[in-house]
């Protein structure tokens, strides 16, 4: 899939909500993130929610905005990542936050509350009620955060690690879905089947990541056990279907980072 640019587009959706030289420095920190997918051989989340919110009938422009909040998000999460591991990667050979070297270390820092707290406000804006969940999704979004920052303070590669920092971030990809709020037994029995599918596939993010760093077997195990567990949880309805966007085949091996 083709990599979208994705610091014009956050310096286009934060434009006039904020400062202009912290406009510039979140399109710098946007930029550093799309320079992690191009050495990952990954592509964002937007990817994956833009073809579930065409699956679910939400208007196009709404979907952009939809996609743009998940880039702020990914952009903070990756920033908080690299800022929390510095030490670690610097001593493994890898230095991710040099592509964050024109944004002041004061600023740096600060950038992932501002980048998450404008994706929120932003979602909320897009997506009033009736029409929309903005209350429920707000909810599920809140407790993804909290668990993913659980997941930063467990120490070590242990699975409980895995699961708070890279399955629930998985959980994301349901965004769309929280959106517009799952109703009735059938909306709910779906709902449910793609978050249980979005966790598997978040947590083989990580294993992924870890076998990428430092090949052995245990860690190419723990790969294919991964990969093993999402195919069986691979939902069976659109846009999931063989020949669809997110069919097994488009979307494993290849990685969503």
């Amino acid at each position: 899939m083709d990599l979208p640019s994705l610091p014009g587009r956050v310096r286009l959706l934060l434009k006039g909500r904020l400062p202009g030289p912290t406009v510039v420095w979140a399109s710098r920190a946007a930029a550093g993130f799309e320079q992690q997918l191009r050495d990952s051989d990954a592509f964002p989340h937007r990817t994956v929610t833009e073809a579930i919110a065409r699956s679910l009938r939400i208007p196009r422009g709404k979907r952009e905005i939809l996609g743009g909040a998940l880039d702020l998000l990914q952009t903070a999460f990756d920033l908080a990542d690299n800022i929390a591991d510095r030490e670690q990667d610097v001593g493994a050979g890898r230095n991710y936050t040099a592509h964050y070297g024109r944004i002041p270390e004061a600023a740096l820092v600060c950038m992932p509350a501002l980048l998450t707290s404008s994706a929120v406000q932003i979602l909320h804006e897009a997506f009033p009620k009736p029409s929309y969940a903005p209350r429920f999704a707000g909810q599920r979004l809140i407790r993804v955060l909290g668990d993913m920052v659980a997941g930063q303070g467990t120490s070590g590669a242990s699975r409980r690690r895995v699961a708070l920092v890279s399955g629930k971030q998985g959980l994301l990809l349901c965004l769309p879905f929280w959106l517009v709020a799952a109703r009735g037994p059938r909306g709910k029995k779906r709902l449910a089947i793609v978050e249980n599918w979005a966790f598997r596939f978040g947590c083989t993010w990580e294993y992924r990541q870890a076998h990428l760093d430092r090949p052995t077997v245990a860690r190419k195990r723990a790969l294919e056990l991964a990969l093993a567990s999402v195919q069986r949880a691979w939902p069976s309805f659109s846009p999931f279907l063989a020949g669809e966007p997110l069919a097994s085949d488009v979307l494993v091996p290849s990685a969503v980072c």
